[in-house]
């Protein structure tokens, strides 16, 4: 779980298993975020974003 105060904008990280984008933070608690593993339902703006969901995303080491 990351901290709001950690989540930086243009990072990617993992939200519900996937891996997005973070394109916007706005305040209080909503987020912009695009599925980069589903690109095709678009950018998801949360209003209750469950922070809890969002972890840092660890790059594969196996290439």
């Amino acid at each position: 779980m990351l901290l709001w105060t950690n989540i930086k904008e243009r990072e990617v990280v993992m939200y519900k298993n996937c891996q997005a984008k973070i394109l916007e933070k706005r305040v209080p608690n909503k987020i912009v975020i695009r599925n980069l593993e589903f690109p095709e339902k678009g950018n998801w703006i949360s209003a209750e974003l469950d922070v809890e969901a969002v972890e840092k995303f660890e790059k594969s080491k196996e290439h």
